[in-house]
């Protein structure tokens, strides 16, 4: 067995640097037009999967999603009324944005994962409630209902097909 000369490091790295550069690459406009295609590909989906999960909600779930958004809106309401400390973190963040703070600064991230942790415990409240459990369990009954409508729709699952062969999902 002979051994195989090496190149020089200076050469394999211009060689690397040539291949590259002499390599087929994608046009600007091809870029663009394949990100337009996937972008408008995407739209459609989502635009369908609305449609399709507009069209399945009778009058009855409306009426009930409709309110349980109501109890829930009035429920954390009333949590950040009771709760002195969510005056305290908005009150800290306007004023920071006031003076030009950037959303990135230590400061202000401490401030939003505060009021991060509030409204998760005022949501945490709320799905402990009975109301809560039953309005989440009409949530997921609809989405159930819903996710069988957009399986049993070919357009929808043509799309879907699509979006996967192109490694969007």
């Amino acid at each position: 067995m002979t051994a195989r000369p090496q190149l020089p490091l200076p050469i394999l790295l211009f060689s690397c640097l040539l291949a590259a550069l002499l390599s087929p690459k994608p046009s600007r406009a091809q870029m663009s037009l394949e990100r337009s295609e996937t972008q408008e590909l995407l739209a459609k989906r989502d635009s369908l999967e609305r449609e399709i999960r507009k069209k399945i909600l009778t009058d009855g779930d409306k009426k009930q999603l409709t309110e349980c958004h109501r109890a829930k809106r009035t429920h954390l309401e009333a949590k950040r009324k009771e709760n002195p400390e969510v005056a305290q973190v908005d009150s800290a963040l306007r004023e920071a944005k006031l003076h030009g703070m950037l959303p990135d600064h230590a400061e202000a991230e401490k401030l939003m994962e505060r009021k991060y942790s509030l409204e998760k415990g005022f949501e945490d409240g709320w799905q402990a409630t009975a109301t809560g459990k039953r309005c989440e369990e009409v949530d997921n009954r609809i989405r159930h209902k819903g996710d069988a409508a957009l399986a049993a729709d070919p357009e929808f699952g043509r799309i879907q097909t699509q979006i996967k062969s192109l490694g969007l999902l």
